[in-house]
């Protein structure tokens, strides 16, 4: 109920409706139809510093 609050919801009910798809089954909520968003790899970078040898 805590998280509720926090968020500016004035019931628990309001926000498990909207969050409940993203409550997996192993965290005690339905089967989740979306899946969770997974951060894209950092891309690789090149170096902007010059050997000086």
């Amino acid at each position: 109920m805590q998280v509720s609050k926090m968020l500016g919801h004035a019931s628990f009910v309001t926000t498990l409706n909207v969050y409940a798809d993203y409550i997996s089954e192993a965290e005690g909520g339905k089967h989740a139809p979306l899946t969770r968003p997974v951060a894209a790899p950092a891309p690789q970078s090149v170096p902007k510093v010059a050997n000086l040898r």
